[in-house]
């Protein structure tokens, strides 16, 4: 999926065509404009978006697409052609950040002070952990060490945990990363590195194990 000022589009990058398109707001949210469903297919829009989309994200089968946004309200697409499948309503703020946990449907996103997780397959809302005041939480899940990463947006920590540990509100372990406020974090395919970058432009490479510094 890629996101621009107007659009929301998916692409197949074997022969770079355009599958599907979704209309997309600016940076201020206009109620007006928000969700003109109407059913999706190949190669033609679909009038389904909101004002301003920090983020996307695909299903680890691919088969869905998790579009985030300014009206607090979690979308689920259907990746093959855009057809809406479903709203995610139980946040009070803006949604910045979501991913998924490999080979599942549990999906973790996060909002102003709040990572809350989601059960896809069975009762949706299942655990919230509360995060700084003002934060704006980033986050990632890795495949091989299944584990989850976390950094709130208002300092250079980062947090991380398992997987399974988050729901039933596990501890979780942090360490200091930056010396300005980390605002993206992501793990390698296999698990074993963290990568994070602060709002000073710095990126940092960390075993995920010890948060030793490999490379810098």
């Amino acid at each position: 999926g890629v996101w621009s000022a107007a659009e929301v589009s998916a692409w197949d990058l074997v022969t770079f065509e355009r599958r599907w398109s979704a209309p997309a707001g600016l940076s201020e949210p206009r109620p007006e404009a928000l969700w003109d469903f109407a059913a999706g297919s190949e190669g033609a829009p679909t009038k389904a978006h909101m004002p301003w989309t920090p983020r996307l994200v695909f299903s680890p089968d691919g088969c869905l697409l998790v579009v985030t946004g300014w009206d607090a309200v979690v979308r689920i697409l259907e990746a093959a052609g855009g057809k809406p499948l479903g709203e995610l309503r139980a946040h009070e703020t803006a949604v910045y950040s979501a991913a998924f946990a490999p080979r599942s449907r549990l999906l973790v996103v996060g909002t102003v002070a709040t990572l809350r997780s989601w059960d896809l397959e069975r009762h949706p809302g299942i655990a919230s952990r509360e995060v700084p005041s003002g934060a704006r939480p980033c986050v990632a899940l890795s495949s091989g060490t299944r584990k989850l990463a976390w950094a709130t947006g208002t300092d250079g920590s980062v947090s991380v945990s398992s997987i399974a540990a988050f729901p039933v509100g596990g501890e979780a372990e942090s360490f200091r990363a930056h010396a300005s406020a980390v605002d993206a974090v992501c793990f390698d395919p296999r698990g074993e590195r963290l990568a994070t970058a602060d709002d000073a432009g710095e990126i940092a490479l960390w075993r995920t194990e010890s948060r030793e510094l490999p490379t810098r």
